[in-house]
């Protein structure tokens, strides 16, 4: 039951994880690492 309920947890957080990475790509428009980079230091 603990091994279950760890991989439900670690699904869990990838799936977040994901999420939040793909929010910041459509906010951001693209996948250059330097647009990210230049986004952030205007914020």
């Amino acid at each position: 039951m603990g091994g279950l309920r760890a991989v439900a947890q670690t699904i869990s957080y990838e799936v977040r994880l994901a999420l939040v990475l793909l929010s910041f790509i459509f906010l951001i428009g693209g996948y250059n690492i330097l647009i990210f980079y230049k986004y952030q230091l205007f914020i």
